[in-house]
C-alpha cells in the first residue's frame, strides 16, 4: 500500500437504500410499489410468522417441496394437493387463504412441538426471539455476544478474528473526558488547553 489515506463517506440514507436491493428489483421489473408485508417475503409463500400457542416461529417454506413438507408436518397434507396452493405463484397469490389455514393449525400447539416436528421434516423455521430469550440463549452465551461494560450490559461487536471476539476495550467516556487527552496529542500546551476550557470553547469533563 503507499501509505495515504484516504476519506470514507457513509450515511444513513446510503445505507438504507443498499439494503432495498430486492425491493428496488421488484419494482423494476413490475412497476408495483411494494407495500407492507409484516414478516412475510412478498414474492414467496408461506415464508413469514406464524403464532404458536406460546409465542411466534418463522417458517421458511421457499419451495413446491418444502411446502409439501410443511404440509405434512402440520397435518394439513390436503393443501399440498389444493391446486390453488400448487406452486409458488400460486402461492402467493393466495398469500391470505393459505397463512389463515396454517395460522390455525398452529396455533393449537407450542412452539417448541412444532420446532421438532419441522426439523425432523426438513422444514427451515426458527423461533421469533423477545429480547429476554435472546439474551439468555444458549447460542449468545457460547459465542460471548452480550458482555458487561461499565457496569451496563452491551451486546459486543458482531466480528470475530481468528476466532476471537473483537471486544470493546473500555466504556464510553463522560462529555469531555478524552477532551484533554486529544488536545495533546494535537500539540496543545497545557496552558492552551485552560485557556480554551476557561473561554468555553472546549469542556474537559469530569
Amino acid at each position: 500500500m503507499d501509505g495515504v489515506g484516504a476519506s470514507l463517506d457513509l450515511s444513513l440514507y446510503e445505507t438504507a437504500v443498499s439494503f432495498m436491493g430486492y425491493h428496488l428489483a421488484g419494482y423494476s421489473a413490475s412497476g408495483v410499489v411494494p407495500g407492507r408485508n409484516g414478516t412475510a417475503v412478498p414474492s414467496l409463500a408461506p415464508y413469514q410468522a406464524f403464532e404458536a400457542a406460546d409465542g411466534a416461529l418463522m417458517i421458511a417454506a421457499d419451495n413446491d417441496r418444502i411446502f409439501a413438507s410443511l404440509c405434512r408436518a402440520v397435518g394439513l397434507t390436503e393443501l399440498a394437493d389444493d391446486p390453488r396452493f400448487a406452486t409458488n405463484a400460486e402461492r402467493v397469490a393466495s398469500r391470505d387463504e393459505l397463512a389463515a389455514r396454517l395460522q390455525e393449525r398452529i396455533r393449537s400447539e407450542r412452539r417448541t412441538i412444532w420446532l421438532d416436528r419441522f426439523a425432523a421434516a426438513g422444514v427451515p423455521a426458527a423461533p421469533v426471539q423477545d429480547v429476554r430469550e435472546m439474551a439468555e440463549h444458549p447460542q449468545t452465551a457460547a459465542v460471548e455476544l452480550v458482555r458487561e461494560l461499565g457496569g451496563l450490559p452491551i451486546a459486543a461487536l458482531p466480528v470475530s478474528v481468528d476466532g476471537a471476539r473483537v471486544t470493546h476495550v473500555s466504556p464510553a467516556p463522560p462529555l469531555g473526558g478524552d477532551t484533554e487527552d486529544v488536545l495533546r496529542e494535537a500539540g496543545y500546551s497545557t496552558e492552551a488547553i485552560r485557556e480554551l476550557a476557561e473561554s468555553g470553547v472546549v469542556g474537559l469533563g469530569g
